[in-house]
Parts: structure tokens; C-alpha cells; sequence
């Protein structure tokens, strides 16, 4: 999977263009999947990692920072089976169809796994580079539960474009 991921890491990025810069890519993911054997390696962890290399350009300060990004500030189950990650989509589908009845019935039907894939790569595969390291600090600063809030607030965003474009 993770050779699969590699060609999918920003692909329009320059950074990710360079081969060496994909081989560090290569060199911590399968560094990280043989240091947490109980993780392995999940689809959507080459975003985060891409984030952190991308913004140290140093090989062993993003690893350590994904290390401890997955061990430190997510729940210990987030990713083993995405036990976690499916839970925390339940929790987020429950949270939608509270507050926005009208769009509830659509995320469920078409949006279950974008959701669960989004909290994966924690939507760094959708966002810009600035955006996206607003939303790792905001969850390293506030912990796993800042996830919800990244979420609520896209959906509060998607839901005002839809409305001011007229869909």
C-alpha cells in the first residue's frame, strides 16, 4: 500500500516531484509501520507525513513527529482496524445530522467514507499547505478532539458555499 500512496502524496507539489524527497516519504512510512507493528501503515498516513516532511525537510524530525502524533496525541485504537476512526465517523455523522437535518441523509449516503478517510489523513489530502498545518498544530495543541472541530468547521464552510452559489 504504501508504494501505491507514494504517487499519491500531493502529486502537484513540487516538493513531492523531487525523487528524494519521495524516497524520505518511502523511508517513513515503512520506518513507522516496522516501529508500531500494531499500526502498520494506514492509507492517508503518507499526507500527514508528506505535511511534516514538507515542512522540516528533515527525514528523522518528521518521523519522530508522526511517531508522536499517532502514539502521544491520537487514541492508542484510532488506527488498529481504524476501530477508532470508524467511531469518531459515527460520532461526526451523529453531530451532522443534529445540526444540519437537511444535508444529514446525504453525508450518511454519500459521504460515510470520505468522512473515515478524511480522519485517517486528518484532511490534509484537501487542503492547502497553510491550512493544513493550522489543522495538525490546533491538534497537537487540543488534543484527538480538535479532529471534531476541523470537521464541523469544513462542513460549516462546504454547507455556505453550497448556499451562496445556490445549490
Amino acid at each position: 500500500q504504501i508504494e501505491l500512496d507514494l504517487s499519491r502524496t500531493f502529486p502537484q507539489d513540487p516538493y513531492f516531484q523531487d525523487k528524494s524527497n519521495i524516497q524520505k516519504l518511502r523511508n517513513i512510512c515503512l520506518a513507522y509501520s516496522i516501529r508500531n507493528i500494531n499500526v502498520g501503515y494506514c492509507q492517508g498516513f503518507n499526507f500527514i507525513i508528506g505535511r511534516f516532511l514538507k515542512y522540516y525537510n528533515d527525514e528523522e524530525k518528521a518521523f519522530w513527529l508522526f511517531a508522536q502524533f499517532i502514539e502521544d496525541i491520537l487514541p492508542c485504537d484510532y488506527f488498529m482496524g481504524l476501530c477508532g476512526a470508524m467511531i469518531d465517523t459515527n460520532i461526526l455523522m451523529s453531530c451532522i445530522e443534529m445540526q444540519y437535518t437537511n444535508l444529514s441523509e446525504k453525508f450518511r449516503t454519500y459521504y460515510y467514507n470520505t468522512i473515515l478517510t478524511g480522519l485517517v489523513s486528518c484532511f490534509i489530502h484537501i487542503v492547502n499547505t497553510d491550512i493544513s498545518e493550522m489543522i495538525l498544530s490546533f491538534i497537537f495543541m487540543e488534543g484527538s478532539s480538535a479532529i471534531y472541530d476541523v470537521v464541523l468547521a469544513l462542513i460549516r464552510y462546504i454547507k455556505s458555499t453550497y448556499e451562496n452559489v445556490g445549490i
